[in-house]
């Protein structure tokens, strides 16, 4: 997980690049980070004052469990909104969880970008503190 604030990505992104090289290898980490990459074009920058919540992931043997809950429940509590993220259209076991925690599917001011895979397509959510829900 990494909070970018509007403007401060780019030491996040290197970090985050280098996390996923050591973690998953080199031939892997190609494939994820140019599929972020074409990511990136489908989502906007975060507005000012807007902190993004990115790069969550649980692996497919750890999901279930509560450990991203966990995490983003404490960075919730831990760090000041206004928190925006996005998640992918087809992933309904992270939108569902993002719901409970209180992130509200912002209105889309534009349309995809026909380059990006439709499994890419997402939408991007405001974190709404009256409806947080600490589970």
């Amino acid at each position: 997980m990494a909070i970018h604030e509007a403007g401060h990505s780019v030491p996040d992104d290197v970090a985050f690049a280098w996390q996923v090289l050591r973690h998953f290898g080199f031939i892997r980490a190609i494939g994820i980070l140019a599929r972020g990459a074409r990511l990136a074009t489908e989502l906007p920058p975060p507005a000012r004052g807007q902190k993004l919540i990115a790069h969550c992931a649980t692996r497919a043997d750890y999901r279930g469990r509560g450990a991203l809950t966990a995490l983003m429940t404490n960075t919730l509590q831990a760090v000041q909104p206004p928190f925006v993220l996005d998640v992918r259209l087809d992933n309904s076991r992270a939108r569902a969880l993002y719901s409970r925690l209180g992130f509200d599917a912002m209105k889309r001011n534009r349309c995809s970008h026909p380059r990006v895979p439709s499994e890419l397509r997402s939408e991007r959510r405001r974190f709404d503190k009256r409806r947080h829900n600490p589970l």
